[in-house]
């Protein structure tokens, strides 16, 4: 059933509509150009170093040329890519919810996901762009410290590392918004114990910032000022914004209750109080576990709404955790239901209208303004 709804809503006619302007577009551009020139750790665009593109990373590209290769240039083989994670990501939800919480939790936190339209719509799991990759990355991430912290073995402490180089790969800064959540966390497990009396982390730690900082060299030798320019523009996303209007502190949450998690944006409040303070819902490790991606949720949204330049695709990595906070609340109201026709019929009776909404909203080529402002609505990069 999993396997269906993933398909209709992410995979179904994802090649129905044209590409995208700009990232989409450029990307595919870049794509086509890696297969055309051979030069895989440099953008190109019409035979020139791509100077919009220059300081993003090359996974998004890499996967997108491997698709092409193997279906043809067109808009399923740069969209391929973004499908793919994002089903990853659904099925890593209810993998790890139904390990620690039962099938019933995990049901509901991957029916809630399926119905954001923050992680399904525009700029995310049905267009040729990064972020899916990065939601996928940092959300493996997330599973795989909870595991080490729980089992202390290493292998899940190699993984975790190796989801933080790829998630970095896929959008560089933007993979290190969830440090000060993990750093609550190493402390809190306890930082000599876990980490630094264990070779495996310094093994693992200096590989992941070594073929990470690669990264600026090699770009810096295929386009001298690359760097500059990175500090510049990336870096300096956090204190200017770089689109034509402003975008306040409340930016994401407001986004939310428009549209982007309208119907569950209340679920994650309720759902931590009840973590909080009814501890005999929960195991121990299930209270460690949600906490912890409020505490995720907690800092990557503190640094997106900080920061000066916000884009509306900037919180998908935020929908997996949400979805497992949004459905503690349901969980335990179904808990108390013995009977499973019931349990069927009360999530039958919550879920298919946002199935069916989130159905249509996946198969139309429109992306309607919404609850915007004027200035909002204007087309990105130009201004009147």
């Amino acid at each position: 059933m999993l396997f269906i709804l993933s398909y209709v809503i992410i995979f179904l006619k994802i090649n129905a509509f044209p590409l995208r302007w700009w990232d989409e577009s450029l990307f595919a551009e870049n794509a086509y150009e890696l297969i055309r020139t051979g030069h895989y750790w440099i953008p190109y665009y019409e035979g020139n170093v791509d100077v919009f593109n220059i300081n993003k990373p090359p996974l998004t590209v890499w996967l997108q040329s491997f698709f092409i290769r193997l279906f043809g240039f067109h808009e399923l083989s740069v969209r391929f890519h973004s499908a793919l994670f994002s089903t990853v990501t659904l099925y890593a939800l209810f993998v790890f919810a139904a390990r620690h919480f039962g099938i019933q939790m995990a049901w509901i936190s991957c029916l809630i996901l399926l119905c954001s339209e923050g992680f399904i719509h525009f700029h995310t799991s049905r267009t040729g762009d990064s972020d899916s990759l990065l939601t996928c990355f940092t959300f493996l991430a997330h599973l795989f410290m909870f595991e080490y912290v729980f089992s202390k073995k290493n292998i899940m402490l190699v993984f975790f590392f190796l989801w933080m180089t790829l998630a970095f790969y896929s959008k560089t800064i933007s993979s290190l918004f969830f440090v000060p959540a993990y750093l609550v966390m190493v402390l809190k497990a306890g930082i000599k114990e876990y980490f630094l009396k264990r070779p495996v982390f310094w093994f693992s730690f200096m590989a992941y910032l070594c073929i990470c900082l690669m990264f600026f060299p090699v770009r810096e030798y295929y386009w001298s000022g690359f760097c500059e320019n990175f500090i510049k523009t990336e870096i300096g996303k956090l204190n200017h914004n770089f689109t034509p209007y402003d975008k306040g502190f409340l930016y994401y949450i407001e986004n939310f209750y428009l549209g982007r998690w309208s119907i569950w944006f209340l679920f994650p409040f309720p759902g931590l109080w009840i973590i909080i303070k009814n501890r005999e819902k929960f195991s121990d490790k299930g209270r460690v576990i949600l906490l912890g991606f409020g505490l995720l949720v907690f800092f990557y949204l503190l640094i997106i709404s900080i920061s000066s330049h916000k884009m509306e695709w900037y919180d998908m990595p935020l929908y997996p955790c949400l979805a497992m906070l949004a459905a503690v609340p349901l969980d335990v109201f179904l808990r108390e239901i013995s009977s499973g026709l019931v349990k069927t019929g009360i999530l039958c009776f919550l879920f298919l209208f946002p199935l069916y909404r989130m159905f249509e909203k996946s198969q139309s080529n429109v992306i309607p303004p919404g609850k915007k402002s004027s200035k909002q609505r204007k087309i990105l990069f130009f201004k009147e």
